[in-house]
């Protein structure tokens, strides 16, 4: 294909060096992302895929620290079992077989209350993904295995260390009473209750910093009116023949300031074509508009040097163009007031720049600011219409009034152009509402996993608590000690996610030409938040160990 293309150009198209590629039809749905709408369709996104994934998993990740955290916890209480098992001839094998079992088993269970989950929040997840889902349990066999095989990984996974800890029990110590655990599986709890509390603050940090960039792209100013303008598609009717006359129908409405016509909808991506310009020899690629009269007062452009299209001047439709401040930058124009610069395609050479605009983002923000031209031509595409604030439902009904008359053949259809850029980042919202839905699963998991642990260790701690308080000490102080740990342990993870957590959302932010400033306050609020989640997950169960009665709690000892 490129070497008969090659044989085909043009001279000056060779220059560019432009290259055909075939690409798998399998292949557009996620991994098509072609500039200028020549996708076939709006696709999906692999790598907003991979990031849904990837949050899943560390849900799943802390659920699966809370398995282990609580089954060490708790199989201190089996020792006197374990002890007896292991003096009656088990072996340590079969011990870790158990547990391992017991894990399994739970997991199991989980993934039978998971489908039943699944059909009641599938409509929930469809409405936060923007994407409609179903599952068909007798088609999708493969499915089912894969869950099955994953939900058995995770059950190993989850009950291995346990296991391998439980088996380690010295029966003769454990049946006199004196055994207590070691060191090691406290530290090693601290941990994972540590990856824990990390996983958190990275979700809570990115959830606030995609909020803040969304947010960010809502209120900055795009450089031209986006309120209160219509777009309709026209490409494929009449109205293209009978523009002006449909103009001057809707003009004569109280409710319409202004009509004009463009070739893309602002706020998405456009193409280029190539110009002679001069001072330069060779041909320019530049991104293009093709509009009509009125356009720059319709979109509320700000004119910095020269003027809009005009009646008044009949060359304009053939020879005038309108650039902006980036296209006189790159082509070296102090005064680009009469510079000459036309199509390619157009004979003879006589075009000149009649006006310049202020930059304005007619593109989506993920992309900088790059040198345009608007060059009058046919109204082909949409036409765009600016109405009086506060009477949308009387112009909408006046020009489909209009719509009818001109094009009865044809249904009227319609968008609102503030909407259509903000569908635009429509991938961007659900990434954030994923985030949120996600982080609030994570903290609460979390919470419940750190409450049953302070539960545990609490109530391991009693007697000291007991001593404690006859020495003389306060609730205030015995919350402290308990607390302090813990405090200790957000301190920690957040210095070890907070780089992390910068190198993932910033690669995020880079897919933006205009984006957020970072600051300290995203890192703060990640701390404070979890910081106070932890405090008041374990003041709330150590403020019952603190006020126990020693009286009560020593006299076995």
């Amino acid at each position: 294909m490129n070497q008969l293309a090659v044989r085909k150009m043009e001279d000056f198209q060779k220059e560019t060096d432009p290259k055909f590629y075939l690409q798998p039809m399998e292949d557009i749905h996620l991994h098509s992302n072609f500039d200028y709408n020549t996708d076939l369709t709006q696709n999906g996104d692999i790598s907003n895929l991979f990031i849904f994934i990837g949050v899943g998993v560390l849900v799943l990740l802390i659920s699966c620290i809370n398995f282990v955290n609580i089954t060490m916890a708790t199989s201190t209480r089996r020792y006197k079992e374990i002890g007896i098992s292991k003096v009656l001839g088990a072996l340590k094998s079969q011990l870790r077989l158990q547990f391992i079992g017991e894990s399994v088993l739970v997991c199991l269970l989980s993934l039978m209350l998971a489908f039943v989950m699944l059909t009641w929040m599938l409509p929930l997840f469809s409405n936060l993904l923007g994407v409609p889902l179903g599952v068909d349990f007798k088609g999708a066999w493969m499915m089912l295995v894969g869950l099955t095989l994953f939900t058995l990984f995770t059950g190993v996974l989850s009950g291995a260390y346990p296991a391998f800890f439980v088996s380690s029990f010295e029966p003769q110590r454990v049946l006199k009473g004196v055994w207590r655990p070691g060191r090691g599986g406290a530290q090693f709890r601290k941990i994972l209750v540590g990856a824990q509390i990390a996983i958190s603050i990275f979700l809570i940090i990115g959830t606030v910093i995609i909020a803040a960039q969304l947010d960010f792209i809502k209120n900055k100013s795009l450089g031209f009116d986006q309120e209160q303008i219509i777009m309709l598609p026209v490409r494929g009717t009449t109205l293209p023949k009978t523009y002006h006359a449909f103009k001057n129908k809707l003009l004569t409405e109280s409710s319409i300031v202004s009509v004009s016509s463009v070739s893309e909808p602002i706020g998405r991506e456009v193409q280029f074509m190539d110009f002679n310009v001069e001072g330069n020899e060779k041909t320019q690629f530049i991104k293009i508009l093709n509009v009509t009269h009125d356009f720059v007062k319709t979109m509320g452009l700000h004119l910095v040097q020269g003027r809009d299209f005009s009646h008044e001047f009949i060359t304009d439709s053939t020879s005038g163009y309108i650039i902006n401040e980036a296209a006189a930058k790159a082509l070296g124009w102090n005064d680009p007031i009469g510079k000459g610069i036309n199509l390619s395609f157009r004979k003879p050479q006589t075009g000149t720049v009649i006006g310049v605009v202020k930059d304005f983002n007619f593109e989506p923000l993920q992309k900088k600011i790059d040198p345009i031209v608007m060059w009058f031509g046919g109204p082909n595409w949409y036409i765009a219409l600016k109405i009086r604030p506060g009477q949308s439902a009387l112009a909408l009904k006046s020009v489909e009034q209009r719509w009818k008359e001109f094009v009865p053949e044809k249904p009227f259809t319609f968008h609102f152009l503030d909407q259509s850029i903000q569908h635009v980042y429509d991938k961007e919202q659900r990434l954030s509402q994923v985030f949120l839905v996600f982080s609030l699963l994570s903290i609460f998991t979390a919470m419940l996993g750190l409450y049953g642990l302070i539960s545990f260790v609490a109530e391991q701690r009693l007697s000291e608590i007991g001593i404690r308080k006859v020495m003389g000490a306060s609730v205030k102080s015995i919350l402290y000690l308990i607390s302090k740990e813990y405090i200790q342990l957000v301190i920690i993870a957040f210095i070890i996610s907070s780089p992390l957590t910068y190198l993932i959302v910033n690669q995020w932010l880079e897919n933006f030409a205009f984006r957020i400033s970072w600051s300290p306050l995203y890192f703060a609020a990640g701390l404070l938040l979890s910081a106070s989640i932890v405090l008041i997950t374990v003041i709330g169960k150590g403020f019952a160990a603190a006020r126990s009665n020693p009286a009560a709690v020593l006299r076995n000892e």
